[in-house]
């Protein structure tokens, strides 16, 4: 657990950002805060409650989805603007977030920021093709899978914060999904599967994107590893291909729980599952009204 001397309480972003820019020995920001249990033995001066500026909306504002970072998971699995087959997947990795009191406190910035190898949300953001906005000194925009590239606590700058998740409304006939293997619904997962698939007239892939949790320490884009699908009719064998595909070129982190070699095997079985219920939702005649 963390040694904390004050709590500060900004009444603005940029109140928030000053306190920040001190770096994380001096503060930190703290919003759900169900990511301290893993800092036994750190310390640090001050927290930042973020909370209180405004960061929790979920709405559509100039063509694009915006979720602030402060949102609760559980909001963003009941949110309506994320209900269709096109966005789900994140819906869907938000509701398996651990259990209804997890959901409440963990909040979407901080499942990001605060990454761990079973988080669910950012495995889902991943394959949606999500980018981020980072306020601070040099505001930007940032695609989600560059900042999982490495830790993304690494990624930020003292005097940056994660506020904005930023995605794009899906094309007609998209599917998407989210399958996670655990012991129970809301256990830490063994493997994780997000996929999102977009269908042409004809019923052929017109595009993929795939991502696995879970299997690494980091996300994996595993969007090459279902490059067989595209400008093809996705079926059964096809699938299994991928699948097959998956298990022989993944390489798993060491898991106390299980072996690599069932991790590969599980982690084929999983994109398959993700990638089938996405083709399934793509095909829906209302997929996106």
């Amino acid at each position: 657990m963390v040694t904390v001397q004050r709590f500060i309480y900004p009444e603005t972003l940029r109140e928030a950002l000053e306190a920040l820019s001190a770096g994380r020995d001096k503060a930190r920001a703290i919003a759900g805060g169900t990511s301290l249990v893993f800092h036994k033995g750190k310390s640090t001066e001050a927290f930042v409650d973020i909370t209180r500026l405004g960061m929790n909306r979920i709405e559509q504002s100039d063509g694009q989805i915006e979720l602030g970072a402060c949102a609760r998971l559980h909001d963003v699995a009941e949110a309506k603007l994320l209900g269709s087959p096109g966005l789900v997947a994140l819906a869907e990795a938000a509701s398996s977030a651990g259990s209804r009191g997890v959901r409440n406190a963990v909040t979407l910035g901080g499942s990001i920021a605060g990454y761990k190898r079973w988080s669910d949300p950012p495995i889902a953001l991943m394959a949606l093709d999500a980018s981020i906005h980072v306020e601070g000194p040099n505001p930007r925009d940032v695609a989600l899978s560059d900042l999982l590239e490495k830790h993304p606590a690494s990624g930020l700058e003292p005097g940056e914060l994660i506020t904005t998740v930023l995605l794009d409304p899906p094309a007609a006939r998209t599917g998407s999904a989210f399958v996670k293997l655990s012991r129970t619904a809301v256990d830490y997962a063994l493997t994780s599967a997000a996929a999102q698939v977009v269908l042409d007239d004809a019923g052929r892939v017109a595009d993929v994107s795939l991502a696995l949790g879970a299997v690494r320490h980091l996300p994996t884009d595993a969007t090459d590893l279902a490059s067989e699908l595209l400008d093809a009719e996705p079926t059964e064998a096809l699938l299994d291909q991928v699948a097959e595909r998956i298990t022989d070129e993944i390489e798993p982190g060491q898991d106390m729980r299980v072996t690599t070699a069932y991790l590969a095997r599980v982690a084929g079985v999983t994109a398959r599952d993700a990638l089938a219920l996405a083709l399934r939702r793509a095909g829906q005649e209302d997929a996106n009204a």
